[in-house]
């Protein structure tokens, strides 16, 4: 056994530029496997992400047209795409491994949020079914969030997120205190945080 180890030695000794070579390649070999592989599991992770959320298991569906969202706003509803009611909403709550589903509707406001003399210079207005707030993440600081009665009786309420009330209220309680969205006035009921 010594005899062909010494040979071995005697071999790689001679042969320095074949050994090298041979020693490069495997080199090359290992890590271009292990880039690859890690390559693969991070478009995986990344892909898995995009999909399921980050982290908080939460899918978004939007309408989207040539990578934009679809403003219904100002292009009406399309041909082919149904309304989401209530009815949608519990088809979609039946199906299997979804816990919870919530609806909402955005749309940018720029410079149309006041408080008194303080407004904000650009934000976005959510409205959103009651369930949005735990199925998004965020969690309630102070006062109360929508019930279905605000929806039924047409109520002119809204919840805040904290950085909005600090700009806006800056240090008041702003559950109570009246807003105007776009002209209309808006009751504040509620005062909500993303959860950490």
């Amino acid at each position: 056994m010594f005899e062909n180890i010494r040979q071995a030695c005697q071999s790689v000794l001679s042969h320095k530029m074949r050994t090298f070579l041979t020693m490069l390649g495997i080199i090359i070999g290992i890590a271009s496997i292990i880039s690859i592989v890690s390559t693969i599991k991070g478009t995986n992770e990344q892909m898995k992400k995009n999909i399921i959320g980050s982290g908080n298991n939460t899918v978004e569906i939007e309408l989207s047209e040539n990578g934009y969202p679809y403003e219904t706003e100002y292009s009406g509803i399309p041909g082919g795409v149904p309304v989401f009611e209530e009815d949608v909403l519990e088809e979609i709550r039946d199906l299997p491994h979804v816990e919870e589903a919530a609806i909402y509707n955005v749309r940018d406001v720029m410079d149309g949020v006041y408080y008194q003399n303080v407004g904000l210079t650009s934000g976005r207005i959510y409205g959103v079914t009651p369930d949005y707030f735990s199925l998004c993440g965020y969690r309630l600081v102070n006062g109360g969030l929508f019930v279905e009665e605000d929806k039924q009786n047409f109520r002119k309420v809204a919840v805040v997120e904290t950085e909005t009330a600090r700009i806006l209220f800056q240090g008041k309680n702003p559950v109570g205190q009246t807003i105007e969205i776009e002209g209309e006035p808006f009751t504040v009921i509620g005062l909500v945080e993303p959860a950490k």
